[in-house]
């Protein structure tokens, strides 16, 4: 630096600074407020107003319960820098015949029981394996809403049901008629009132009939 003498001047450092006010809509929610160079320069809960704040861009991150928001913050100096933070969710309430069945998450994550309310869930789509002893595991996929609530039913197939349909459809094909309306029966009792059993089973008694009666013709 050069100095001259007989001179004269005023050097004015005037740093810029500005205000922030955090705010959320969830109760209880949480955040950590970094810098550029990812130093820590607060942290606490909402909502929240930090002055004299130096002019720049900031990282803002917010938790509640387990879900996190993660937002680049800049903040201009001069002014109060406004920001609020959003967790938006929606809910699912989930029933199966009959009810008990377990339901976990595709990381095998353990929700509950039908019947069963799931709240604070992001919106997107989700899916949930449904596990009951004795019927066949099934899978709901479901789009959730911000704000709103998705209801989901839906019939368990029995495992007794499934075999027997299967034992009766291998008889069908080997023309073994009366061994196909016995799984059959057994099918209905599991699953009283099934259409596709019920379907099945007339056409295996009236297939049944004309080979009876085609095997007494030369009679």
């Amino acid at each position: 630096m050069i100095v001259f003498s007989q001179t004269g001047g005023e050097l004015k450092i005037a740093p810029r600074f500005g205000i922030l006010d955090l705010t959320c809509n969830q109760d209880g929610a949480t955040f950590q407020l970094t810098g550029k160079d990812g130093s820590l320069l607060e942290t606490g809960e909402f909502p929240s107003r930090m002055a004299d704040l130096p002019q720049g861009a900031y990282q803002l991150r917010a938790w509640h319960h387990n879900h996190q928001w993660n937002k680049s913050t800049p903040v201009v100096a001069g002014m109060t820098n406004t920001y609020r933070i959003e967790f938006q969710y929606g809910s699912a309430v989930l029933n199966t015949t009959p009810s008990g069945a377990t339901v976990t998450t595709p990381d095998g994550r353990d929700a509950g029981v039908t019947p069963l309310t799931l709240t604070e869930l992001q919106p997107g789509v989700w899916k949930f394996n449904l596990q009951l002893n004795n019927y066949e595991p099934d899978t709901v996929s479901l789009e959730i809403s911000a704000n709103q609530t998705n209801a989901f039913h839906t019939n368990l197939v029995s495992q007794s049901y499934t075999s027997s349909m299967r034992a009766a459809r291998q008889s069908m094909n080997a023309r073994a008629y009366d061994d196909a309306s016995t799984f059959l029966a057994d099918a209905l009792r599991a699953q009283p009132n099934d259409a596709a059993a019920t379907a099945l089973l007339m056409q295996a008694d009236s297939l049944g009939s004309i080979a009876r009666a085609t095997a007494l013709a030369p009679r």
